[in-house]
């Protein structure tokens, strides 16, 4: 494979290949946006083209870091790239050696900026110049931020707020798309408690993988799984707390609905539970919340 890009690209100097169409109708006989062929673009191989294509620029960085490796510290994953060093020179050395080599690749990027108050205008900059890392109270920025996650300098990890709020979004959507089929009365013949679990279940699903057995089965894919790593990292508590609560707050929102359901199209059980809910089944407390997921492993004090 690398051979023949080799003399593709000896063909072809500027590096620009021509779409093949002609010979994929000589093959296949049809228009070739019908088939559907070809390879998926997107996070299924994004990771593997960044790597491919940025090459160039992790040889530019650690070119410069030869002889300080334990002074420089640097990362990269896709088009998201860290660099971390006590010496501002090498710091700035090695980024203009990695903006070189994007530019070189003929590739975008986003000119760096500067602030004077690092404390209110970080978050609002695109692409950050070399920057202090320490206390808010010193006017540095306080956290870097790094694949969906953001660091503080002492060793605490959140989430990036609005990948938060993205995920409580999407949570609200689905709520409002389940009290609106409660609403319109699209739901099996069953009772109040298992419409509900059922119901419920799907928030809980989406959020932290959870599966209603009692048993050590793997969770399912959730939303959390994307940041298993804050369990082995001192986290954000608030911001996982906060998490909770809104969930909590939609599953409560559900229960109502499903307990002002009329009796007539709903499957009567020997439940001894009221009007008011008692005995619907428990999804808001500590087993099935974020902290639980995020906690797992560690011994709660």
């Amino acid at each position: 494979l690398g051979r023949g890009l080799l003399e593709l690209q000896g063909k072809h100097p500027s590096g620009c290949f021509p779409w093949p169409e002609g010979d994929l109708r000589a093959m296949h006989g049809r228009n070739p946006r019908e088939l559907r062929i070809g390879i998926p673009q997107g996070a299924a191989i994004s990771g593997l083209i960044a790597n491919l294509v940025l090459d160039a620029a992790d040889k530019a960085v650690m070119k410069v870091a030869q002889g300080h490796e334990e002074d420089l510290f640097y990362r990269r994953f896709c088009d998201d790239m860290l660099l971390v060093s006590r010496d501002r020179i090498l710091c700035q050395d090695a980024f203009q050696a990695y903006q070189a080599a994007v530019k070189a690749l003929r590739l975008p990027i986003y000119e760096p900026e500067t602030s004077s108050d690092y404390r209110r205008q970080f978050w609002q900059l695109k692409s950050k110049d070399v920057y202090p890392w320490g206390p808010d109270s010193l006017n540095h920025a306080g956290r870097v931020g790094f694949v969906g996650y953001q660091l503080r300098f002492d060793g605490q990890a959140r989430i990036r707020p609005t990948t938060v709020k993205k995920h409580l979004e999407k949570l609200t959507r689905e709520a409002a798309r389940l009290q609106a089929l409660v609403k319109a009365g699209h739901l099996p013949r069953a009772s109040k408690q298992r419409i509900f679990f059922s119901l419920a279940w799907r928030i809980v699903a989406m959020s932290t993988g959870r599966r209603p057995d009692t048993d050590n089965s793997p969770l399912g894919r959730s939303w959390c799984q994307s940041f298993s790593v804050l369990r082995d990292l001192p986290f954000d508590r608030p911001q996982i707390e906060s998490l909770d609560r809104f969930r909590n707050k939609l599953i409560g929102q559900l229960c109502g609905a499903v307990i002002h359901l009329p009796d007539g199209g709903v499957k009567r059980t020997k439940s001894k539970a009221s009007s008011r809910g008692r005995g619907l089944p428990e999804l808001r407390g500590y087993r099935h919340s974020y902290m639980a997921f995020f906690e797992s492993g560690r011994s709660r004090s």
